[in-house]
Formats: structure tokens, sequence, C-alpha cells
């Protein structure tokens, strides 16, 4: 309803004809006398003067009718006695109009800080630069956008284009936001696989690990490769009793056992970082720091032993698992070989 600019559309509308042939003896306001038969005119039945006082949410109407003849003129059968007009006025309320700027505002304040949760979450070894990027482009906005407004409304000549263009921008960002994150929750290997499995009645094979180990996980190092199939071993684990409906007792000892292995995993992979000089040492030590913050988070949720967050749990290890492997460790791990070799 911002978009919509103010309109008073006036188009024409049903008249009336003469019936038979004859002179016009009488014209009035409301009706027109051709010999001995009267014809009735439709009144105006709004003020619009007036109207902009008026609370109207919706667009309104009116139709009337006006005499197009004059008295003592000779008419023909079928001839134009009165033509019809059709008002459409459409003007939203100034309350109602601030009342939508407010609800606009809160919705955008709200997609901004869902933006910044993104984040930490899909950027974990650079919030500050992607953050950064993130503010760089609202203040530009801030700055260009009264301007694109401007040259909006020279060009349009509609108060309301400012609207038509945030609807726009915001579409676009929306669209561009959604492939983003789609393109970063990347899937397990053979996750699509199992589904496929379960579908055609394969229950079974979907209660196995959906996590196998694959040559791409590989990041070239033998103790890490090692150690990354042991975490691989865990999340497995932790998979089958979920998919078995196991108690929470034999779920929490295993994912204890995840974040401790996790926890000197990473330790070990930093010392070994560290000890040749790695460029990227911080970015790849606040990866860690956010992963472990996340296992840490998730072990809270899920000593309340509810289901909902259990397999949100079971999500964010499937997708987490191949993605800090291929994004970050796979990274490093090319400096780390040719620093050994």
């Amino acid at each position: 309803m911002l978009v919509v600019p103010k309109m008073e559309i006036q188009s024409p509308g049903e008249g009336i004809l003469a019936q038979r042939p004859g002179v016009v003896t009488e014209v009035t306001d409301t009706r027109i006398v051709v010999d001995d038969q009267a014809y009735p005119l439709k009144q105006s039945e709004k003020e619009f003067e007036d109207i902009d006082d008026n609370i109207m949410v919706l667009p309104t109407k009116d139709t009337w009718q006006e005499a197009v003849v004059e008295v003592g003129q000779e008419v023909e059968r079928r001839e134009l006695l009165a033509k019809g007009i059709t008002k459409i006025y459409f003007q939203a309320n100034v309350w109602i109009f601030a009342g939508l700027v407010i609800v606009m505002g809160s919705v955008w304040g709200i997609g901004k800080a869902a933006v910044y949760k993104h984040i930490p979450d899909y950027f974990p070894e650079q919030v500050g630069v992607v953050g950064g990027m993130v503010g760089v482009l609202g203040g530009l906005g801030g700055f260009f956008c009264p301007i694109i407004f401007g040259y909006l409304l020279d060009w349009t000549g509609l108060w309301t284009s400012a609207w038509m263009f945030m609807f726009v921008l915001s579409t676009i960002c929306f669209l561009w936001m959604h492939q983003t994150v789609m393109k970063l929750s990347r899937l397990p290997s053979g996750f699509e696989g199992k589904i496929a499995g379960l579908v055609r009645g394969g229950a079974g094979n979907f209660l196995k690990p959906l996590i196998s180990w694959d040559d791409e996980f590989s990041v070239g190092i033998d103790a890490i490769d090692h150690q990354h199939s042991h975490m691989l071993k865990l999340i497995n684990q932790i998979d089958e009793v979920m998919q078995e409906g196991e108690s929470y007792e034999q779920f929490a000892p295993l994912m204890k056992d995840l974040f401790d292995f996790t926890n000197r995993h990473f330790a070990y992979e930093e010392e070994l970082l560290e000890k040749n000089h790695c460029p990227d040492l911080e970015r790849h030590k606040r990866s860690h720091a956010h992963l472990l913050e996340e296992l840490s988070r998730w072990q809270e949720k899920v000593a309340q032993a509810k289901t909902e967050d259990m397999n949100e749990h079971i999500l964010f290890l499937r997708i987490w698992f191949p993605g800090h492997i291929l994004n970050v460790d796979k990274k490093d791990a090319d400096y780390l070989v040719e620093v050994l070799e």
C-alpha cells in the first residue's frame, strides 16, 4: 500500500439513450423529459472535496450521469441523452501511512539483525571483514538512496516511486541472500543418495551413517586425516543413536567424547600451524573458537533432551564437518604440505 500512489481517475460510465424519437421538454439535475417520457439521472453520492479528511484504507469510487442535451432539442431513437461518469479515488490516511512506515522500518531492522546473525554462522573466520562490508553498504545506501529518490520523483512524477525502488531493491537483496546461504549450506557427501534410498523404501539404509569418508576430505597430512576420520566416526555414532531413538543417556557420552576430541584436535592443528608460521593462523583459530562455542552450546541444548534440538544438532554436525575441512583446513593444509616437504 505504500507503493500505490495517490489516484484520482475519471472514466466514462453507463449513459442514457433515448428509447424513441422526440423533443426534449425538460432538463434538470435529476431527470430528462422527452415528450412525455422521463429519464431519471443518477446523482453523485460522495463529496470528493472533503474525502482527504476521512480514514480510507481501500480505493473508493462514485458514478453519476450528466445531461448532454438541451430543452427544445430534437433527438432520434438511441441518441445519447446523458453521459455516465465514473471516478476512482485513493489516498491513504496519514495515520495509516505512518503506521505502515513504522511497521516497514521494524521489519527492515529485524532483517538487518538477521544478516548480522548469518555472518558468524557462515563466515566465522571473517566476521570483522564481512561485518564491516555490511556496515559500509548500509552507509552508502543512506547516502545514495535519497539522491536516487529525487531523480525517480523527477522522472516519474510519483511521490511513491521511492517505495517502489525500495521494494525492488529489497526483493533483489532477499533473493541474493537466499542464494548465498543455500550455496554455503553444502550438504554432506552421499546425503542425497541416502534420502533417495529412504524414499525407495530402504529405511534400514537411512539408519546408517550419513557422512562417509571421502578422498576430498583428505588434507594430505596423515596425522590430521586420522583425527578427522575419528571425528567422523563419532559424528556417525551420534547420528545412529539418534536415528534408532535411543535415550539421552546413550547420546550424552558420545557428545562429550566428540567435544573433548575436537578440542584436542583443534589444539594439535593450531600448534602445528604456529610451529610452521602459517600466515592464516589467527583466522584458523577464530574458526576453531567459533565451532567449539557452537558445540558447547549444543551440548547445553541437548541436555534438555528435546527431540527438535537434537535433530537440529545432527543437521549442524552434518553440515559443519565437511564444510570446515573443505573451506578452512584444506586451505592451510596446502601451506603445511609445501613447508613440510
